[in-house]
């Protein structure tokens, strides 16, 4: 694979990650502050789903880069 090929498989890697990641957040934002109004805590509610939207990007993060350490495993057996 040439260099430009690689550049653009990662920018690709990071853009794709950055949405992930940002999508998670402000559902669990959201879904906090939908939450947070019909229990009368909307505080607590938004801050427990920034947490959770947290957790799920970076697991997200972990599965996508394991998905990509295994294939490049396999392009160099």
């Amino acid at each position: 694979m040439d260099s430009k090929q690689e550049l653009t498989k990662y920018l690709h890697l990071i853009v794709k990650v950055g949405v992930g990641v940002l999508t998670s957040i402000l559902s669990g934002f959201l879904l906090g502050l939908y939450i947070g109004k019909k229990i009368n805590a909307v505080g607590t509610g938004v801050l427990v789903g920034v947490i959770v939207g947290v957790m799920i990007g970076f697991i997200w993060i972990f599965r996508e880069v394991m998905r990509i350490n295994d294939d490049e495993q396999d392009e160099s057996s």
